[in-house]
């Protein structure tokens, strides 16, 4: 099993490697699918045979970005959750799968971003424990739990299956990207 857990500062002070970083959980099933569509160039850095493991996937994804910007997640398909700090734009941008099938948490706190695919986990790596929401403890017992981003504790959030969130200096969006029908 595969976690996700990490933060990003929005500050000037962050050292990358690379202009985009990724972390990533999960599975893609259409792998054969995005290599064909990718260009070439795009392709040719990635590890021969394809494997399916964590490390190649984040890699693909990570290029599919490249290329196809927030629109990659129309392309994948499979179970995942990542977050991708995109230096040159300055922003984070986070996907989740089309079914929810790999959770994604995340808490903002002035100019950084906290993120987990495990709600205890994120809890227990912040600053300080958030608020319990009573209201959400009272719906979730009476079994009236509808909403998709709410959580147990103010202030932290869960990503919606099939959705997308972009948090950069002017704030933060979070956008549906595909719906069943």
């Amino acid at each position: 099993m595969n976690k996700l857990l990490g933060q990003v500062f929005l500050s000037n002070s962050i050292a990358c490697k690379r202009k985009t970083e990724i972390q990533f959980s999960g599975r893609i099933d259409n792998v054969d699918e995005i290599l064909f569509r990718l260009p070439n160039d795009l392709t040719q850095s990635l590890e021969k045979p394809f494997t399916k493991d964590v490390p190649y996937l984040s890699e693909l994804v990570l290029k599919s970005y490249r290329y196809w910007g927030v629109n990659c997640l129309e392309k994948l398909k499979g179970g995942f959750s990542f977050t991708i700090w995109d230096l040159e734009k300055r922003q984070i941008f986070c996907g989740r799968d089309h079914f929810g099938e790999k959770p994604f948490y995340y808490y903002i706190d002035k100019d950084r971003f906290y993120f987990s695919s495990f709600l205890t986990h994120l809890v227990n790596n912040l600053p300080q424990l958030p608020d319990l929401d009573k209201e959400a403890i009272a719906l979730y017992l009476l079994r009236d739990w509808s909403d998709q981003d709410r959580t147990l504790y103010k202030k932290v959030y869960r990503l919606p299956p099939s959705h997308f969130l972009v948090f950069n200096n002017s704030g933060l969006k979070v956008r549906r990207y595909w719906e069943f029908q």
